[in-house]
């Protein structure tokens, strides 16, 4: 969540202020177009794995986020720099972009999950949230099992 919204934000920045450079246009636009496909990918692969144990619905965490925060960005800084034949990249400002891109991914993906994904976190997560209903049952059936805080066993 934290990692989506800060993503969409500084989006919603460089829409708005695009002084930035094409570069960091760049870099945010594929961001935006990756975190669709990716959340995409999760969601069906999800109701793949998840189908016999009740999930018929496409889902993923930061899915809707994907949808109706990153797409409009990305479409939209697409118009700015893609497809207006006035103001197109060059090569220089693509790679820059890329680089930019990696860096975000560091930043707003990586970076937040190293900090908050510790098993002393406080922000650690408690519950399957959403997969609660096909978690355990997928669990039982192919010898997983769920971490749970040493706080929260209920035993």
């Amino acid at each position: 969540m934290i990692t989506n919204f800060g993503a969409v934000v500084l989006g919603c920045i460089v829409l708005k202020f695009f002084k930035f450079g094409k570069p960091a246009v760049l870099a945010v636009m594929v961001f935006s177009f990756f975190e669709v496909v990716i959340h995409l990918v999760i969601g069906f692969s999800d109701m793949k794995i998840f189908a016999e144990y009740g999930m018929n619905n496409l889902y993923s965490p930061g899915l809707v986020t994907s949808l109706f925060g990153f797409l409009p960005v990305g479409v939209l800084l697409a118009k700015k720099v893609v497809f207006n034949k006035n103001n197109h990249a060059n090569l220089k400002q693509w790679i820059m972009g890329m680089v930019a891109m990696f860096v975000l991914c560091f930043l707003l993906i990586n970076l937040p999950e190293m900090i908050f994904g510790k098993e002393d976190s406080p922000y650690e997560f408690t519950n399957r949230g959403y997969y609660e209903q096909f978690g355990e049952q997928f669990e039982q059936e192919n010898g997983y099992e769920y971490y749970m805080p040493e706080g929260n066993k209920t035993e």
